[in-house]
């Protein structure tokens, strides 16, 4: 008997990690890590764009192992519900690019596509998008533990322009398996280039958002 595989995507804070834990609990699924904590030799957070690039194409990586290891459940008839996919380094990737600290996101999304061309590559039954306010995921985060290493306006819009990300593919997109995605980028700026302004002007400044990010696309 076949299984599924289940998808959970969402900006950190989301409560993705408490959902599949319920689920697990209260259903019987099998929960799938994220691949920061799927292999424990995940790099640290990056300092450079090389470092950026090194962490992509492991992440990659990792997926590769995750979907195999999540396919096996599968074919055992298990519901395997997985916390994040591959979209998820994309859309991370593309939060970092545009605030200014890690230009990656052409090379990542060349090896997103190839990460959905392989062989190996099941997709999930269903991905659902847990959808939060940025505002509130970063207060689930915080109350989590430190924040990563940014400073306070970079880790505020990376969450804005995140969730900006999952709603469009969302709402317009076969979600999760986009190959044209490398065009998203150019798409994105000009859907978003009033909170793409809004950024360049807090990159120059480098102060704490005196506005919400996330409430001037409404």
């Amino acid at each position: 008997m076949s299984g599924s595989l289940i998808v959970l995507e969402g900006i950190g804070g989301s409560g993705k990690t408490t959902s599949i834990a319920r689920l697990a609990s209260e259903c019987g699924y099998v929960p799938l890590t994220e691949a920061g904590k799927f292999d424990p030799n995940f790099p640290p957070h990056p300092k450079s764009v090389a470092d950026a690039r090194r962490n992509e194409r492991f992440s990659f990586g990792v997926e590769t192992d995750r979907w195999a290891c999540a396919q096996e459940w599968v074919r055992e008839g298990k519901t395997v519900v997985a916390d994040r996919g591959p979209l998820s380094t994309l859309s991370i990737s593309y939060a970092l690019t545009r605030i200014g600290l890690f230009s990656t996101y052409v090379d990542a999304a060349r090896d997103y596509v190839n990460h959905l061309s392989a062989e190996s590559f099941g997709f999930p039954s269903l991905t659902i998008l847990l959808l939060t306010p940025p505002d509130r995921a970063l207060e689930h985060m915080r109350c989590r533990g430190p924040c990563p290493e940014a400073v306070p306006w970079q880790t505020h819009a990376a969450l804005v322009l995140q969730d900006l990300f999952f709603r469009r593919l969302h709402s317009s997109l076969a979600f999760g398996f986009v190959q044209s995605i490398a065009n998203t980028y150019e798409e994105f700026d000009q859907l978003y280039s009033r909170i793409l302004s809004a950024i360049i002007d807090l990159r120059r400044t480098a102060i704490e958002p005196m506005v919400n990010l996330h409430e001037i696309e409404r």
